[in-house]
């Protein structure tokens, strides 16, 4: 027995009746319709939505009406019940046609957004081990620093026993972001076309507010960083560090310390920034995946 939308010929078929029409003209008509519904419905669930198929199914209809009009051997009476059902289909076919041609479109985009986002997820690890590097590196520095700040009689002493020498060095930390997939996806107008707010808004965040601010705060750090190299390279007849007589004199020239105790505060401050981007980052490979499952 033809099926569509969960209704039965046989229903659709009691219903046509009441409008007159003999039982095997209700059957008849009542299939056609079904065969309408079930052909473009099927088409239309395995590939894009084509405007053409239905305009061709409503032409076929109006011709129809108008042969049944001219059509000498009929009753007047049964012209005019058989051109309201010709109608009565173009009608749901036009309906029809609106609705699939929507359903079409948002599949499309999904699939769309469901594309974006596995591209997307690559770009975001990539994110996550280049920040993982430049944490790595400015925790190293960050080390180095408050080793040369810890530095007292006692310790010069202990190096110097060990033969070991005191020397500044550093790594100047530019981390790499990958946001062309999102730019692109962007400038295109089919952001909108993720349907999950909190996914939504945690993409514009982290590529409109979190990254545009580490790559302001990294050239901050980068810039006291260079200042405290161009100071060492600007002065090599001082001692930056020398080795003190007594307790009370001064190991590190007070310029360069100040440099360094700025240095230190940036770093520090640079590696709970990398540490909370990271969560962030992590976080929002979870919702993609819950997302695209």
């Amino acid at each position: 027995m033809l099926n569509f939308f969960g209704l039965q010929v046989t229903k659709r078929t009691a219903l046509l009746c009441r409008f007159g029409l003999s039982t095997s003209d209700c059957r008849r008509q009542t299939e056609r319709l079904t065969r309408v519904v079930n052909t473009h419905f099927e088409c239309f669930q395995t590939k894009p939505f084509d405007d053409r198929i239905m305009q061709d199914e409503i032409l076929k209809h109006t011709k129809k009406a108008f042969a049944v009009m001219s059509n000498s051997e009929t009753s007047f009476g049964h012209k005019v019940k058989e051109v309201l059902l010709e109608i009565g289909i173009i009608v749901f076919a036009v309906s029809l046609s609106i609705w699939l041609h929507g359903w079409s479109e948002h599949r499309h985009q999904q699939a769309e957004a469901k594309a974006f986002l596995v591209d997307l997820k690559e770009d975001i690890k990539r994110d996550i081990e280049n920040i993982t590097t430049s944490k790595n590196r400015t925790a190293k520095n960050l080390k180095i620093n408050l080793f040369m700040l810890s530095l007292t009689k006692a310790r010069i002493d202990s190096l110097k026993k060990a033969d070991a020498s005191v020397s500044y060095k550093f790594e100047f930390s530019q981390t790499k972001l990958n946001n062309g997939t999102y730019e692109g996806f962007k400038s295109s107008g089919k952001i909108g076309s993720i349907e999950d707010k909190d996914l939504k808004k945690s993409i514009l965040g982290y590529y409109q507010v979190t990254t545009p601010s580490l790559v302001e705060v990294e050239k901050l750090a980068a810039n006291v960083d260079d200042k405290a190299l161009s100071y060492v390279i600007d002065n090599p007849e001082k001692e930056l560090v020398s080795y003190p007589k007594k307790e009370s004199d001064k190991i590190i020239d007070p310029k360069f310390k100040n440099y360094l105790k700025l240095s230190t505060d940036y770093s520090q401050a640079m590696v709970n920034n990398y540490t909370e981007i990271l969560k962030e980052a992590n976080k929002l490979l979870a919702e993609i995946d819950k997302y695209n499952q």
